[in-house]
Formats: C-alpha cells, sequence, structure tokens
C-alpha cells in the first residue's frame, strides 16, 4: 500500500538523519563504533542510493566512510582486527573535523534534533542507535 510504502520511507529517513546527526564531525569521536559499523556493513546503502530523497543525507554518509576506509588502507595493517582497527579510527577521528571531508559533510548536513534533557545530548541516541543499525547491517 502507499500508506506503507510512505511510512517505510519516512522511517529510512529518519535512520538516515539521526546517523548523519550522530556522527556529525564534532561527534565523530564518541561515535567510532558507528563509524566501524557503516564501513563494515556499507553496502546497507548502496539501494538507498538511487532514492533522490536519500541521496543527500546517504552521500553524506559515504563521504564519512571513504574518509575511514582511506586512512585504514594507509594504516597498512598486518592484523585487520576490530581492536586494531578501532585503534586507527580513534586516531583519525581526532583530526577529522578539520578535514575536508568533515567540512563538505558540515555543509549538506543541517542538524534537525536538539537534546535538551541530557547533559552529555551529543550522544543520547549512540547505544540504541548503533544496536539497531549493527544488527541490521550483520542480518
Amino acid at each position: 500500500r502507499a500508506s506503507d510504502a510512505t511510512t517505510f520511507s519516512d522511517f529510512i529517513h529518519l535512520i538516515l538523519e539521526i546517523t548523519n546527526s550522530s556522527l556529525r564531525p564534532k561527534l565523530v569521536p564518541s561515535n567510532i563504533d558507528l563509524v566501524y559499523c557503516l564501513l563494515h556493513g556499507r553496502d546497507v546503502l548502496k539501494p538507498l542510493r538511487k532514492h533522490g530523497q536519500f541521496w543527500e543525507l546517504v552521500q553524506s554518509l559515504d563521504h564519512l566512510v571513504n574518509y575511514f576506509d582511506i586512512a585504514l588502507r594507509q594504516a597498512n595493517l598486518s592484523d585487520m582486527s576490530v581492536d586494531n582497527v578501532l585503534m586507527v579510527f580513534e586516531k583519525v577521528s581526532r583530526n577529522y573535523e578539520t578535514t575536508e571531508f568533515a567540512r563538505h559533510r558540515e555543509v549538506i548536513l543541517q542538524p534537525q534534533f536538539t537534546y535538551a534533557e541530557r547533559s552529555n545530548s551529543s550522544v543520547v541516541f549512540s547505544p540504541i542507535h548503533l544496536e539497531l543499525l549493527c544488527f541490521t547491517v550483520l542480518e
């Protein structure tokens, strides 16, 4: 039904907005696990690239994933364990905010959400969102 498709489309758009908001350049260092999950499951975004209403949000995530993918390749790890990959991500995330990738994403991203009810509002969605996204990607 058309209403189901619209509801599902709105839900996907909301999830993409939340993901992008959670990964704004200043928040990336706090959400490295989410970056890892996106890199590991980047094919999940592939079908969404074809839809105009998702394109900008997916492109923003693609820029982020590409930045960390390049950093991971440049690290030339002999052991690609989760811990080693996360260590590389933590290191490069400290400089992410000053990169061209981040500047491009800041232009695209206009925050839609504020979380004044929490003292550390920047990570309010992270645990639930990360679990949902990783569960979906790894299914």
